[in-house]
């Protein structure tokens, strides 16, 4: 696999090293129902290299923004408790991130927590409502929608390599989990832009995207 420095950059960025011998890690084609309304929803599967997670990269008809999840062998924490989850891609700067607890307690979803997080890389968060139109602020739907393409971008086409870590959420960290265990995973990015199209229902090419590696 073609590693070399943007694997050893990346373990550096997040100062992890990671355990764990090679796994199958070409993506895998998702087709299925959304359990809740039996919407369609496709996608595809990335495991980790050591086997122990999994990415989902997914479209449901019944959603605008793509989703991003995390799965593994280990209990997150409480249904839809928020933990969080940093990736750096090639050694790049590390993307802090905020996910919720899935009903299986094992796996978790992307969600834009505070919208401060992202202004500095987004700019300015827009004003939520139009008051003369009495409705949602279109400004800020398309502001929210590029954080999420933007996320699923860089994994898709933002490099070779990423490293993730995830900590579990915990009743007693200030911050949302940070005190509570941690698990670090090494994902091969390069296969994913072949997949990409499988997203096409839900997700757009990200408004001034900027690669979050070293060069980018």
């Amino acid at each position: 696999m073609r590693w070399g420095p943007c694997l050893a950059a990346a373990l550096l960025a997040l100062g992890l090293g990671v355990a764990g011998g090679p796994a199958a890690a070409n993506p895998i084609p998702v087709d299925g129902k959304d359990p809740r309304d039996g919407t369609a929803v496709t996608g595809f599967r990335l495991q980790s290299e050591d086997g122990g997670a999994f990415l989902y990269f997914l479209c449901d008809e019944g959603e605008q923004n793509p989703r991003l999840w995390i799965s593994h062998a280990e209990t997150i924490g409480e249904s839809t408790k928020p933990f969080r989850l940093a990736y750096s891609i090639d050694g790049g700067p590390r993307q802090d991130h905020w996910f919720f607890v899935l009903p299986n307690l094992k796996s978790g979803a992307f969600f834009p927590r505070y919208n401060q997080m992202y202004e500095a890389r987004f700019g300015e968060t827009p004003e939520m409502f139009d008051k003369q139109a009495g409705s949602v602020n279109q400004a800020y739907v398309d502001w929210y929608d590029n954080i999420y393409n933007s996320v699923v971008a860089d994994f898709g086409f933002g490099g070779d390599a990423a490293v993730v870590k995830l900590w579990e959420a915990t009743d007693g960290a200030a911050d949302g989990g940070r005190d509570g265990a941690s698990y670090t995973y090494l994902f091969n990015l390069i296969p994913l832009p072949d997949f990409m199209p499988r997203l096409k229902s839900c997700y757009e090419s990200p408004r001034n995207y900027t690669p979050v590696t070293p060069s980018g």
